[in-house]
């Protein structure tokens, strides 16, 4: 008979937690034993405490290494019985909470209980799978009765097919009184709910293109003004601008929380400025803001200003120290108990002087946002900002015998001494970790 391979550990453990919570100790990764008598042994423990399916998977193991092992077939013999009923109590809990259609928990419920049949059928067809188990000393071939399940599986598969049929319809039906009720809140609830219905039933009747529909009729149109440069700074070129395309980059690579939103980019917002004949220059103050947006169609403007720029580079500094360490120093000729000369180390302290350098350069950029409603002209949200690049390098020189140097300093030795980045290119990397910062921050708001 054609041996299968053992049922994979993670999907045993799955199994062990639907049908026999309350072990959690089962769900740790069975010890892996090299002989037959190892696996009886873990067995013989797991049904001593009912943990009857677990004793089966151990058994399986045990014949796996040796078909005729005696204890084994003893321990089987009454454990896989065991099994069957542990298995059917469990199966039989789950038919219970799952006989009632209550929603997304009736789909679990009946997953589980189709994922428990068809571990349990995998488990029988393991035990099938073995070869002839004939003991070693009884000579007695053991026979075990299986009862078929596969007709009750076929009925929870269709009991699940249809739990999800009934989930999906309901989020349907939730879509559409929601859609029917109007106003960007409902459509975007309404999109969420058309959209889930995927996860039950792919392809649910229109379900996708009422998503696609509710999603355009929710989508809020979000316009980020070029952060303004009041740090009387103008060295590091348009640091506004660079803060705001890598802030819009990063957003629109955030797709969840950009699922209900259209990021107007910079060209965009030109493109539509040109064809209203208007102007962003100095548009950052609330009011004017708010008009744009109107004559945009704009639901949200995001403004920004940069207060403060500082970048600065420190002096190198440096540090002596001295470190020492047990080590060969000479050798030494000696006589032994039986006469012979012989030779051995002689241990000392040997030391070095370490010189260690640090030098240190930063780059801090300050300022503020604003997210404003335009059609209401209020203040949604809001906050100071300031993000920070340091720049941090040791590294060392010693004389004296490098057997004293720790493995830490032995490290900062190797090293080169090296320039910090100039100062446009720390100023650089302050703003694109701004850029981060303030990603994160807008993305959480506007998801």
């Amino acid at each position: 008979m054609k041996t299968r391979k053992l049922l994979n550990p993670q999907f045993v453990a799955c199994l062990l937690f639907v049908f026999l919570a309350g072990h959690a100790q089962l769900l740790a990764q069975e010890p892996v034993f090299k002989n037959a008598s190892g696996y009886t042994n873990a067995a013989k423990k797991a049904y001593q405490n009912g943990q009857h399916i677990q004793a089966v998977v151990s058994l399986i193991k045990a014949l796996r290494k040796k078909p005729d092992y005696d204890k084994a077939h003893e321990l089987l013999e009454v454990a896989y019985p065991a099994a069957e009923r542990t298995f059917e109590v469990k199966i039989s809990e789950l038919e219970s909470r799952g006989a009632e259609f209550t929603g997304e928990q009736t789909v679990q419920t009946r997953e589980q209980l189709v994922k428990g049949y068809r571990y349990f059928i995998e488990l029988q067809t393991e035990l099938q799978s073995l070869p002839p188990l004939i003991g070693k000393k009884s000579k007695r071939e053991l026979q075990l009765t299986y009862t078929d399940y596969q007709d009750k599986l076929f009925v929870a598969e269709r009991g699940l097919q249809e739990a999800r049929r009934q989930t999906a319809e309901q989020l349907y039906q939730q879509g559409k009184r929601l859609m029917a009720k109007g106003g960007i809140d409902n459509h975007k609830a309404a999109a969420k709910a058309f959209k889930r219905t995927q996860e039950f039933v792919p392809a649910y009747k229109d379900a996708m293109a009422m998503y696609a529909s509710n999603r355009e009729a929710a989508t809020m149109r979000v316009a980020i003004i070029p952060f303004e440069n009041k740090s009387h700074k103008m060295q590091y070129g348009a640091i506004g601008e660079k803060v705001t395309d890598d802030l819009i980059g990063m957003l629109v690579n955030n797709r969840s929380a950009m699922e209900f939103v259209e990021i107007i980019n910079r060209d965009q917002l030109q493109r539509l400025l040109q064809e209203q004949n208007l102007s962003a220059s100095g548009v950052v103050d609330q009011q004017s803001a708010v008009e744009m947006g109107k004559v945009l169609g704009i639901h949200r403007i995001i403004t920004g200003q940069i207060t403060q720029i500082i970048s600065n580079e420190n002096d190198i500094t440096s540090k002596q120290y001295t470190q020492q360490a047990q080590a060969v120093v000479d050798q030494e000729v000696y006589t032994d108990s039986k006469g012979k000369r012989r030779v051995r180390d002689v241990m000392g302290t040997v030391y070095a002087k370490v010189t260690e350098y640090n030098q240190q350069a930063y780059a801090k950029i300050s300022g503020s946002y604003k997210i404003i409603d335009v059609q209401t002209a209020r203040l949604l949200s809001g906050n100071s900002f300031e993000e920070t690049y340091t720049y941090d390098y040791s590294w060392a020189r010693f004389s004296g015998d490098e057997r004293a140097l720790s493995s830490e300093v032995l490290v900062l030795t190797s090293r080169d001494q090296k320039a910090p980045p100039i100062d446009e290119e720390r100023v650089n990397q302050a703003a694109r970790m701004l850029s981060a910062t303030l990603a994160r921050q807008i993305g959480t708001y506007l998801k």
